[in-house]
């Protein structure tokens, strides 16, 4: 009769066992899943930062620098980045990658400050 008490305490305890890994597995799948939700929510609050700030340099270029239009803005914004990208790929430090970036962006302000 011990025998099969302790077989059936033995039943029961693995059964509760089981039910644990699985609140475990549960939990561990919803902590993964929330952790993914809120980095993605990080992610869009950064591009619409991103987007804001692009808008303000927009507006106060164009205010600034008498004759410009937004679309000009945004052709010399897109040439820089265009520009800009290989110069940050291939560079061989911090300060070259830092530097010539905003070089470039003096560069070609100044061009076209030159034609206005």
């Amino acid at each position: 009769m011990n025998e099969i008490n302790a077989q059936q305490r033995l039943r029961e305890a693995n059964s509760f066992k089981a039910e644990a890994e699985k609140i475990l597995l549960v939990k561990a799948a919803e902590a993964d899943s929330e952790s993914k939700h809120m980095t993605g929510v990080g992610i869009a609050r950064q591009r619409k930062a991103l987007v804001d700030g692009l808008s303000d340099t927009v507006a106060e270029y164009t205010h600034e620098v008498a004759g410009t239009t937004p679309k000009d803005v945004m052709d010399l914004l897109l040439l820089t980045q265009y520009f800009g990208m290989p110069l940050l790929s291939f560079s061989l430090s911090l300060f070259v990658s830092v530097l010539f970036p905003s070089l470039l962006l003096w560069l070609v302000t100044s061009i076209v400050k030159e034609k206005l």
